[in-house]
Parts: structure tokens; C-alpha cells; sequence
């Protein structure tokens, strides 16, 4: 059976703290997508209420007819580690994939989810490194 395209995924709430309008984020998601020679459907709209995956649930019954999740950024994905993973595994167990436009990134099989990972544990981290102003002041330039 061949798998009809990407639903689109955006926030009518903020990502990292900025209000991106819905579409300029389709527009990025479907530039990301044709760029790829990909088909772009219709993006769905999370509730604007904060930590809200009702919508995003709701596509994966849609797995068995499309190709996967494009979504803005990976910054739009649930703060908590288990719930991104139940995420991820839930997706590709229904045989689909996720995209992340921004970033030009995937996750398209098990090995994939550790690099975006990875970058979720560097942000959640980066607020808390002190950066030695001293030593930057030294470097030559």
C-alpha cells in the first residue's frame, strides 16, 4: 500500500518562548518537504494549552495511510524524556517517520532518535553552563 505524504504539525502556542505564526511555520514545513521531492498535507494544530499532545495523537491513526509527522522544529516536542520517547516509538512502531523542517533533521528508524536526543539534553542543559568570562577575555583573536 503506498503511503500518501507528511502531515504537517504546528503550535498555536509558543516554542521556546517566541510566537511563531502557523503559517510560517507550514511554509518552512512544506519548503522543507518539497525540497526533499516529499508531499506535504495539511498540518494539524496543537491545542494552545501548555504541555498539550492531544492533537498529536490523533495523527497516529493516520499512520497507516501517510508517511509520517513534519513538524516545525524539535523544539515543539514534550519537554519530558518518556513521553518523547513513547512518542518516537509509537510513531515508527505504526510504521511512519518524523521530520523536523527547522532543523533538517529525522527520525526515520530506532538509530535516529539519539541525535535528537542528544540535542534536547544540550538544551535543557545549556542554561545551566557558566561560561568563564575571564577565560573567553584571554583567547586570542
Amino acid at each position: 500500500m503506498n503511503k500518501d505524504g507528511w502531515r504537517g504539525y504546528n503550535f498555536s502556542r509558543t516554542i521556546d518562548g517566541s510566537m511563531i505564526p502557523q503559517r510560517v511555520q507550514n511554509l518552512v514545513i512544506r519548503t522543507y518537504l518539497e525540497g526533499l521531492g516529499l508531499k506535504f498535507l495539511l498540518s494539524k494544530t496543537e491545542f494552545s494549552m501548555p504541555e498539550s499532545y492531544m492533537i498529536l495523537g490523533t495523527i497516529y491513526d493516520e499512520l497507516k495511510t501517510i508517511e509520517g509527522i513534519a513538524m516545525y522544529t524539535v523544539h515543539m516536542l514534550p519537554k519530558s524524556a518518556s513521553m518523547r520517547k513513547a512518542f518516537y516509538h509509537e510513531v515508527l512502531s505504526r510504521g511512519g517517520g518524523i521530520r523536523f523542517a527547522l532543523e533538517a533533521l529525522s527520525i526515520l528508524k530506532e538509530e535516529d532518535i539519539q541525535a535528537i536526543e542528544d540535542l534536547m539534553i544540550c538544551k535543557e542543559l545549556s542554561p545551566h553552563v557558566q561560561v568563564d568570562e575571564a577565560f573567553l577575555e584571554r583567547q586570542p583573536t
